[in-house]
This record gives structure tokens, sequence and C-alpha cells, in this order.
């Protein structure tokens, strides 16, 4: 899955990084590289979030269901 490569991408400009001198003329784009691609990662993960929590109301109502219980089915909205 692509999103799965920005972290990669993040491990491959750290490793990059550690192994270019400072004084190297590339050192401040790798450096800015990986600035950009930590943000992007924060980003996503950010965005995500809503998701998350949504799926886990779900499952917390599947068990609910398994164990005998009934739900007020008014209550899950994926807008909230």
């Amino acid at each position: 899955m692509p999103v799965q490569r920005i972290p990669r991408y993040e491990m491959l400009l750290s490793k990059i990084l550690s192994l270019t001198a400072i004084a190297h003329p590339d050192y401040p784009y790798v450096q800015q590289a990986l600035s950009l691609v930590r943000s992007i990662a924060v980003e996503g993960t950010l965005s995500l979030l809503p998701h998350l929590r949504t799926m886990r109301l779900f499952d917390c109502y599947h068990i609910w269901s398994k164990l005998g219980h009934s739900f007020n089915h008014e209550i899950i909205c994926c807008s909230q």
C-alpha cells in the first residue's frame, strides 16, 4: 500500500541524513526532505483518527451484540 511507503521513506531519509556529513552540500536538502516526510506522516495519521474511532465503535457494537444485548442504532453515526 502507498501509505506504508511513508514510514519507509522516513527511515531511509533518516539513515541517509545520519550518513551525510553536515558540511556536505546535500545535507540541508536531505534534512528538508525528512522534515516534509515527517509532516506528511503526522498529517496522514491525524486524518485517519476519525475513521479509527468509528471502527472501534463498530467493534464495540459487534461485541455488545454477540453478548445478546440490544443497541440503539441511532447512536452510531459516521458524521459525528
